[in-house]
């Protein structure tokens, strides 16, 4: 990942925050959140901007049977308030001076994509397939029930992971009539929009609806007997998110 991409990836961590501290202490999402933040400054900065970013000056807090809802909450929040000025203190860092680019990931680590999906499909091969060819790994849920994770506990496992992620769309239930996406796949629009925000390919099978409050920031049509138009949307994607720096030649 490019440091610029990295230092926009920090802005929009930063912007999450005031949502952060209106969720209960232990929620999923700040462990979410923690754990991206963390990765991007793994793959695009440097490794003393993890050190800064825990530098929360906070005692250590204990939880035990006495600690109060009050106690926690109090102290959840003073851990987002030092994360802030933290963050804040990295994206200064680097843009204070001329950002100049890391290599996008070593090599031992591919830039790895989520892909939500309703049914397996033809579509869903070719999409993976192309990502192998780019050098990129997918990230998919085949067997809900491995790695001793529930269902949510692998997608935010993934999520965390991934540096984009892919919305399949297809039209695998009907809803009245007419075709619409898996509600799994809606729960996870929803979701990622949170975890992902300007990082999502939305991709919806022509003639599928979805519900109106939906709107993906990337939004593609495609055609399931054509996926041209799918494959240089994703390019595209890469190439702006500085996840595609060369194409491996076929």
């Amino acid at each position: 990942m490019e440091r610029a991409a990295a230092v926009k990836i920090l802005k929009e961590s930063l912007q999450e925050i005031s949502r952060l501290k209106q969720l209960p202490y232990g929620n999923r999402e700040y462990a979410l959140w923690k754990t991206r933040l963390e990765e991007n400054i793994k793959t695009g900065l440097e490794e003393v901007d993890l050190a800064v970013l825990e530098e929360t000056g906070l005692p250590v807090f204990i939880v035990n049977n006495y600690t109060t809802a009050a106690a926690r909450q109090s102290h959840y929040i003073s851990l987002l308030d030092a994360y802030n000025l933290n963050i804040e203190k990295i994206i200064q860092k680097y843009e204070s001076v001329k950002i100049e680019n890391k290599p996008a990931l070593p090599e031992s680590r591919q830039p790895r994509i989520y892909i939500s999906y309703g049914k397996e499909s033809r579509v869903l091969s070719q999409i993976i397939q192309f990502l192998t060819a780019l050098d990129i790994e997918s990230l998919v849920i085949k067997n809900p029930a491995g790695q001793n994770r529930t269902v949510d506990d692998q997608i935010e496992y993934y999520l965390a992971q991934s540096e984009l992620v892919i919305i399949l769309a297809a039209g695998d239930i009907e809803i009245d009539g007419r075709p619409n996406p898996a509600q799994n796949v809606i729960y996870e629009i929803g979701l990622t929009q949170r975890t992902h925000p300007g990082r999502i390919i939305c991709l919806l099978e022509k003639g599928t609806e979805i519900p109106a409050v939906i709107r993906p920031q990337v939004w593609e049509q495609y055609d399931p007997l054509n996926l041209e138009s799918v494959f240089l949307r994703i390019v595209t994607e890469l190439k702006n998110h500085g996840l595609l720096l060369t194409v491996k030649p076929a």
